[in-house]
């Protein structure tokens, strides 16, 4: 390449370089210095948005704070917080606690797919047909998984352990249960598969909550075989009066698949956390 098509490549490159940048070679770019380019700015009132710059430190005006401001505990702040608040049931959810205000646990028969779910809801994530086949459990189960527990939710120890379990309800497709406690039961008698039954609180104290169940206990010492082998197994749902008559009376059709899951934490209360 010769001499004179090299300065001539040189002599482009500079230019879009020139162009790119904003620059001069050797100079500051147009406009002059970020300082100046600041006490040139529209003013704070101005609403001409156009010729504001990118906001900078003279946009925010305050007291400037050292690590040692922090150290010594000159920040304080004392104030109360209300974090209550309000939420809706839905009609699924809110049948469910209706029910268990009046001693009864209800669950929604999907024809879509045959199965009997619990907690209720208004549609089958399955085959995502709509359910509106309210249908009452017995309020019997086994345990299908359990825990020990020696420690409090603040982490405090405890003399007696919290028996919280996995109860499998009958009436329900496989593996559709609830979360709850076990009592009146020794700790160490507590085992998979045991059957237990929900005693409820007195009529007057229920509130439309899951805890409106105290605990489930064990029925009679029967095993889950025992207590499934007797009536030829799972206890078909009862459909609830008053909603869909045409299918009052008539059980459900246990689903054949073993991996539906339905567990549902206690919710404190209706309508309010």
């Amino acid at each position: 390449m010769s001499a004179k098509k090299k300065a001539a490549q040189k002599e482009s490159r500079t230019k879009v370089a020139k162009k790119t940048t904003g620059k001069k070679a050797g100079g500051s770019p147009p406009g002059g210095s970020k300082k100046a380019r600041a006490a040139e700015a529209t003013p704070r009132g101005s609403t001409d948005y156009r010729r504001r710059p990118q906001p900078m430190e003279a946009d925010f005006p305050g007291t400037p704070l050292s690590s040692k401001d922090f150290r010594e505990g000159v920040l304080t702040w004392s104030d109360e917080y209300t974090v209550e608040y309000a939420w809706d049931a839905g009609v699924a959810i809110g049948a469910y606690l209706d029910g268990l205000k009046e001693g009864k646990l209800l669950a929604s028969y999907s024809p879509g797919t045959g199965r009997t779910v619990v907690p209720p809801r208004t549609f089958d994530e399955l085959s995502w047909t709509p359910i509106d086949d309210l249908r009452e459990l017995p309020g019997t189960g086994i345990v299908n998984t359990f825990s020990l527990c020696m420690v409090n939710w603040d982490a405090s120890r405890r003399d007696e352990p919290l028996m919280p379990a996995v109860i499998e309800l009958d009436g329900a497709s496989p593996g559709m249960g609830i979360l709850h406690m076990l009592g009146e039961v020794d700790p160490g008698d507590v085992e998979i598969g045991m059957a237990v039954e929900a005693v409820w609180k007195p009529e007057a104290e229920r509130e439309g909550a899951i805890t409106d169940i105290r605990y489930f206990r064990p029925r009679s010492g029967r095993s889950a075989r025992g207590a499934r082998s007797e009536g030829g197994g799972r206890r078909s749902p009862a459909a609830v009066p008053g909603r869909r008559d045409g299918r009052r009376g008539a059980g459900a059709k246990p689903s054949s698949s073993s991996g539906d899951s339905g567990w549902a934490a206690g919710d404190r209360d209706r309508g309010r956390r």
